[in-house]
């Protein structure tokens, strides 16, 4: 598996880890005191220490309240408000849509740190009850299981055994005084077949959901590489489609340029001379938007490179850049001024932009006006093109988006298709809201903030 798909596939199996081991808090709470209280049974009627049972207890109690607060700040980046209490544990949350929001750099800092903890714990246990001579001692390698079962062979699980390793050797240093005594050979049997058997149920019970969460990640994987796969053979197909529109539509232009060529050279003194000329210049013109919007209709296809920009500088360039289109149709075109920083690929937004721009221009009749207003907040951001023009009936409105369909004279309609492109890559839409007469509204909404230098190979639907 190469190293962007095992780092994706991991990520899924960490949350679904996260999510089951929320769920199962009280069945580890439940089980470890059932242990320990199994264990108090046979020690005290060993005659053991009270002091020492109870430094046990305590340090249960510290154990159980650690590993809660670490998983509630693990599964502490999904919002209260979008999660729900899981059935089996209401103190901690998970997401209502079934989907995940944690953090993935948090699901491994708390497992490590669990991990510690647990460490710690195990140790504190054979110290109080004997050290090497303790019942507990097969407790001592389950951390270190643990880790290796759910990190692999990596080397925060090497650096997680080391720390254990030499947990357990500084039993060996502390005097005996601190270790305690042996229990007796019935009782330490019986205490030793206990946590035997709590070990090995803890171990089957991890493996179990380990390979249970490995599976849907996998499948999880699989469906996202069919999906991908999916809208690249639908949007080759496009493609296709629309190369051989483009054939057809330069076709028209070619013919008339060169017959007027033709025309031009037989009497090139003749007063139609430059009206011909004009005609040439228009289909060439023409020839050059067909070909543009083609080509950045293709572009989908590319990495999203993201950068962190303001929206509202973009915003001002494309005003700078349509000024004299916005100037000749008679149209007001205005930015807002407010900064808008967030995380896009400056340069496709840049495209998309002046494509809903350029129709807002053209859909909006002399004396009119065209806004571009931006806003960006932590993990949301948007940008809407407002315009007093003629607006769009809710017929044509539906069929914004599809390839060649356009209510302009001599217009595509592939600056729609490309500026929903580009936004879908952005993970985000492109909605349009509009009555007839008054006005129309396009909004390029971006819901998600993508990691710096993250790329993305989504085709544009």
């Amino acid at each position: 598996m190469p190293p962007a798909s095992y780092e994706i596939w991991r990520g899924q199996r960490n949350r679904y880890f996260s999510e089951m081991s929320a769920a199962d808090h009280i069945w580890f709470v439940t089980t470890g005191l059932l242990t320990l209280v199994l264990m108090f049974g046979i020690f005290w009627h060993a005659g053991y220490s009270r002091s020492r049972m109870i430094g046990v207890g305590i340090a249960f109690l510290v154990f159980t309240l650690g590993r809660h607060f670490m998983m509630m700040w693990t599964l502490g980046s999904c919002p209260r408000s979008q999660c729900r209490p899981t059935w089996r544990s209401p103190l901690f949350r998970v997401p209502d849509d079934g989907s995940s929001r944690m953090d993935p750099s948090r699901i491994d800092q708390g497992f490590v740190v669990i991990n510690v903890i647990a460490q710690v714990y195990t140790v504190a246990i054979a110290v109080l009850t004997g050290g090497f001579a303790s019942p507990a001692v097969p407790t001592l390698l389950l951390p270190t299981i643990i880790s290796l079962l759910f990190l692999g062979p990596r080397p925060v699980a090497r650096r997680l055994a080391l720390i254990n390793l030499g947990l357990i050797a500084a039993i060996g240093v502390l005097p005996a005084s601190v270790c305690g005594d042996q229990l007796p050979g019935k009782h330490y049997t019986a205490a030793l077949v206990v946590n035997l058997g709590w070990t090995l149920m803890v171990i089957h019970h991890i493996y179990g959901h380990i390979v249970t969460i490995s599976h849907r990640a996998s499948h999880a994987m699989g469906c996202m590489r069919e999906h991908r796969l999916a809208e690249a053979e639908a949007q080759s197909a496009r493609l296709q489609a629309i190369g051989a529109k483009v054939a057809h539509e330069l076709k028209n232009p070619l013919s008339a340029i060169k017959g007027l060529c033709q025309l031009i050279g037989r009497n090139p003194a003749s007063d139609r001379t430059a009206a011909r000329l004009a005609v040439v210049d228009a289909e060439i013109a023409r020839m050059e938007t067909i070909l543009r919007e083609y080509l950045s209709f293709s572009r989908p296809l590319e990495d999203v490179r993201i950068e962190a920009i303001d929206l509202t500088a973009i915003g001002k360039d494309v005003v700078d850049v349509l000024a004299g289109r916005a100037t000749q149709a008679g149209v007001s075109l205005t930015c807002s001024a407010e900064p808008a920083p967030f995380h896009v690929d400056s340069r496709r937004l840049r495209e998309a932009l002046i494509n809903v721009v350029a129709n807002a221009i053209e859909a909006t009749g002399p004396g009119g006006e065209v806004r571009i207003t931006c806003s960006a907040q932590a993990e949301h951001a948007a940008i809407t093109v407002r315009d007093n023009g003629r607006g769009i009936s809710a017929d044509h409105l539906a069929k914004l988006g599809t390839s060649y369909f356009t209510t302009r004279v001599g217009g595509t309609g592939l600056g729609v298709v490309l500026a929903q492109g580009v936004v879908q890559q952005h993970g985000g839409r492109l909605r349009y809201d509009s009555t007839p007469g008054r006005g129309t509204t396009a909004t390029l909404e971006f819901p998600q903030r993508l990691p710096l230098g993250e790329r993305s190979t989504s085709p544009a639907a």
